[in-house]
């Protein structure tokens, strides 16, 4: 296959991003200085984030996917994904640089992992191959092992790094086992052969079986019920910022790639499949949303949240299953962005303020909620943003995640999913009462003793204080006023291959 200058803009974002990667390689190896890193790193990343610009222009003139090869697809929901990718791990790189200043060896080696991990993120993204599915979840995970265990001197960071690959690694062999028994059926390797061969083979053992361990294997990824055993332990054992980058931009690339995945496995609404994912949804929702009520550390609540959320969003593939009309589906695919989007701007800035009131220093994280009691009389605007992430995450009006409820519920109930409609509402009647839990901590009377708690909080970094109120302004601006959202939602939230599959 001959490249052609329209092949190189549309792998431009990825190929700026692979340039950033080698020149911050090769700045540490000239001199180690972490804000030199870290200014490096953003400088990449916003150019990356400018040649997403051209990229779509040419998508968009196109009117089609472009395909640069075999493993690589673009579109706009390809740009749009790796857009947000980005833009979380900048912010992830704004707190990391706080986060490690107290950090007693050596610092650049965050930044790099950050960007490996973003672009393996950009490529699962924009590929409709299995093997790029591969290449892009390997390497969006085997960098999240060293973000994991960077506080080496901590015991809960190493612990929560083996624990991750462990699940990892098992998720990888179930992926791996899956697209080897497609394979011995298809001869081929991308998503359209599976699609292909269900409709040529009817209730194929091998092909069911692959389906199956393939979605258990992202199960493991997305840390689905019952797959989700050590998932909390991971988020409260790793340093803030690799555990905000786990529950969002490692999440919504997998998710993202799922979602045009599940475009080639027709789903009925009585088949196994739609039976296995209803139950793995409702799991998720309850198991995630009842054990968060017993946990007294915010970073394992967000875990525990993490892991009902992505309950909610399994009902969007649901909702597009194969009996669904080509509307339900297009909206579905709309409603999985708008829910994305609140739910990683949300636990960004929750995590973003556990970062802020963390040092690599002690023996944890400030996670422990009685370390947030009386919060609001120390620290007004970190109470102030976390409040609005707390409300937002329970779905309260004039937030982003109402807008993201409502655009669930919306679906849900246009698919006729009435069982899952109430579990939605159920799950997030539970939620209100842990989220408002944390909440009110922040506001009642200061303990008498507070000791050197808060000894290391480089409080005084303006970037980050813009970050974070800038998170939280975008939460309620969303939710009060949701147009742009729903309109971004409509142009780039739709992959063109769903119009592939609508053909069928």
């Amino acid at each position: 296959m001959q490249l052609t200058t329209s092949h190189f803009i549309a792998l431009l974002p990825i190929l700026v991003m692979t340039a950033t990667i080698v020149v911050v390689m090769l700045s540490i190896a000239w001199k180690r200085h972490q804000t030199l890193t870290a200014a490096i790193s953003m400088i990449g990343m916003v150019l990356a984030l400018i040649a997403i610009i051209p990229a779509v222009k040419q998508v968009d003139a196109a009117k089609q996917v472009i395909e640069v090869t075999r493993l690589l697809s673009f579109d706009k929901y390809a740009y749009f994904a790796s857009l947000s990718i980005i833009l979380v791990t900048m912010a992830c790189t704004c707190f990391s640089h706080i986060y490690l200043e107290g950090y007693k060896g050596n610092k650049d080696e965050f930044y790099l992992l950050l960007l490996l991990s973003t672009l393996g993120g950009m490529i699962l993204v924009s590929t409709t191959h299995l093997m790029g599915l591969f290449i892009g979840l390997e390497l969006l995970s085997i960098p999240m092992y060293g973000l994991i265990g960077y506080s080496f001197f901590q015991h809960r960071s190493l612990e929560a790094s083996i624990k991750y690959m462990v699940l990892s690694a098992t998720g990888t062999a179930f992926l791996l086992f899956g697209m080897a028994l497609l394979y011995a059926i298809t001869g081929q390797l991308t998503f359209a052969s599976i699609l292909e061969i269900s409709k040529v083979v009817n209730h194929s053992i091998l092909v069911d079986m692959g389906i199956v361990l393939m979605i258990v294997g992202l199960s493991f990824k997305l840390s689905l019920v019952p797959f989700h055993l050590w998932t909390p332990d991971v988020y409260e054992g790793a340093p803030a910022p690799a555990s905000a980058f786990l529950a969002t931009a490692s999440k919504l690339a997998v998710f993202a790639m799922l979602l045009r995945l599940m475009e080639f496995i027709p789903i009925t609404g009585n088949s196994w499949l739609y039976i296995a994912i209803s139950i793995l949804s409702i799991a998720s929702i309850l198991v995630g949303n009842l054990l968060a009520l017993f946990q007294t550390s915010l970073k394992r609540i967000m875990g525990y949240s993490s892991i009902a959320h992505f309950g909610y969003l399994l009902i969007i593939l649901l909702a597009s299953n194969e009996s669904s009309s080509a509307a339900t589906k297009i909206l579905a695919a709309q409603t999985a962005t708008i829910y994305l989007f609140t739910y990683i701007a949300t636990t960004m800035g929750a995590f973003s303020v556990v970062t802020v009131l963390s040092s690599p220093c002690g023996d944890r994280d400030a996670d422990a909620l009685y370390r947030y009691r009386g919060l609001f009389w120390r620290r007004p605007l970190l109470t102030i943003s976390l409040s609005v992430m707390m409300l937002s995450l329970a779905g309260v009006p004039l937030t982003a995640g109402f807008i993201g409820k409502f655009w669930l519920l919306r679906t849900a109930v246009d698919a006729n999913l009435w069982l899952l409609t109430a579990m939605v509402i159920i799950g997030s009647g539970i939620g209100l009462y842990y989220y408002l839990r944390v909440m009110i901590t922040l506001y009642l009377p200061e303990p008498t003793a507070t000791g050197n708690e808060e000894k290391g909080i480089h409080w005084s970094h303006l970037l980050a204080t813009f970050v974070l109120l800038l998170i939280a302004i975008i939460v309620i601006f969303v939710g009060v006023w949701p147009s742009p959202l729903i309109a971004v939602a409509n142009y780039a939230g739709v992959p063109d291959t769903l119009f592939h599959y609508l053909s069928y």
